[in-house]
């Protein structure tokens, strides 16, 4: 016996070394570049896409199998336009594991993505033919120690809204991501929001940091998330945070029963402060969000009036729905300590389809208009020269009721200013 097992050792260990030195002679030996034209035939025939290296591939097989690509690029979907490039990918993968269908990776790093993701105006995307699932899909595990990824530039084009959005600068890193648990995930950008409707351009920043995110038989759990972003332009800056803790995905449906936001918006003439705490439900499948718990407390100040601030706070709920194009929102509150009512709804997001009523039990003008603001004469006048503006030139129609209005030493009630679709103006009542 012992005879027996120091022969199958020998042998063990020689088809060990042997194997061994095949794989060093085979990485010394074969230029992985001459497999290109094979994986560039390949993306051709299956993805209909023209996949085209720029530098080199360099591959060594031992003790892992290292992936070292220099410049490359991806074409749209029948198309020779690109789609997406990089300029620099490495990792290091376990090739012993892979037979196993597991991807051990002591790292993954990416440098320099450019991509045009492009939502067309029937709602198809350019990536549609990328993102449909197999139909038996592979059942890998993974256990990457970290993964880098940085100088990123996207830019995301809405044909519907007119709208493009270009992030640049964007800079992923984590700590070790395995199948079930996500650990350190820190991601920063910068952007610029170009809309065709109005002249001023957006820039933005953005922080989100995740410390832990857990995944167990169909459902997650998350450590508290956090997210930070500032976004300015011409005439304002904004700024917020947003916290969630608490999450978990069970079956359909999306939860937390934990979210915070701030808002702080500035402006050369006023500073607008807000602060919300809420629940949230979704069914990703079905686009659907709610948020049925919302309590939100705010405050405008003035500069360079005596006014005292005003104050506010809102208790409802948001329900929206992405592939209806539609926003629902109820409320109930006080402004400057009178009690309020409002519903609003949009519909189609690209024409903007909107309804507002709004019920003020008591409303004291002289709280929104500057100090030396001289009071008006008659309640015709008063509803005549109610400052309107924001209504102009949306597609809305409503009621806003106020039930007593002081301007000045002079009050009315029972105001009530139907808004017209037509013009989407108001007239009193």
């Amino acid at each position: 016996m012992t005879r027996l097992i120091k022969s199958a050792w020998i042998i063990f260990s020689v088809i060990t070394l042997l194997s061994a030195s095949a794989i060093i002679f085979l990485t010394l030996i074969i230029d992985a570049n001459t497999f290109k034209p094979w994986i560039t035939q390949w993306v051709k025939e299956n993805k209909q896409r023209t996949l085209t290296f720029e530098g080199n591939l360099e591959l060594g097989f031992y003790p892992k199998l290292n992936i070292n690509l220099g410049p490359v690029s991806l074409s749209e979907y029948q198309q020779d336009k690109i789609f997406a490039s990089v300029e620099k990918v490495h990792l290091s993968v376990s090739l012993l594991a892979l037979l196993r269908k597991q991807f051990n990776a002591d790292g993954i790093t990416v440098k320099g993505i450019n991509a045009t993701l492009i939502r067309f105006e029937d709602g198809r995307t350019n990536i549609d033919d990328l993102i449909v699932p197999d139909e038996e899909p592979t059942a890998y595990r993974f256990d990457i120690d970290h993964v880098k990824i940085v100088n990123t530039n996207v830019i995301l084009q809405d044909e519907i809204t007119n709208n493009t959005l270009t992030l640049s600068n964007l800079n992923l890193e984590t700590g070790r991501l395995q199948t079930d648990l996500f650990t350190g995930i820190k991601l920063t950008s910068n952007g610029q929001l170009v809309r065709t409707n109005t002249p001023n351009d957006m820039t933005l920043g953005l922080n989100f940091a995740a410390t832990q995110i857990q995944l167990n038989d169909g459902y997650v759990t998350s450590e508290p998330v956090h997210l930070s972003f500032n976004i300015t332009d011409a005439l304002n800056n904004i700024s917020g945070k947003f916290l969630m803790s608490d999450l978990t995905h069970t079956g359909d449906q999306l939860e937390s029963n934990a979210i915070h936001f701030e808002l702080t918006a500035q402006n050369t003439m006023q500073t607008v402060t807000a602060a919300v705490d809420t629940t949230f439900v979704g069914l990703p499948a079905e686009q659907h969000w709610t948020l049925p718990d919302i309590n939100a407390i705010f405050s405008l100040t003035r500069k360079e009036d005596a006014n005292p601030p005003i104050d506010g706070q809102l208790s409802g709920d948001l329900i929206f729905n992405l592939r209806t194009e539609t926003i629902q929102m109820n409320y109930t509150g006080e402004l400057v300590d009178s009690p309020i009512q409002a519903s609003f709804s949009l519909t189609n997001f690209s024409e903007k389809t909107m309804s507002l009523h709004l019920f003020i039990a008591q409303l004291n003008l002289n709280h929104f208009m500057a100090s030396q603001t001289p009071p008006l004469t008659t309640n015709k006048e008063q509803a005549e020269q109610l400052d309107l503006a924001f209504l102009r030139n949306l597609n809305m129609t409503g009621l806003i009721h106020i039930g007593q209005l002081q301007i000045g030493d002079i009050q009315s009630t029972d105001i009530q200013l139907q808004i017209r679709p037509a013009d989407s103006t108001a007239s009193t009542q």
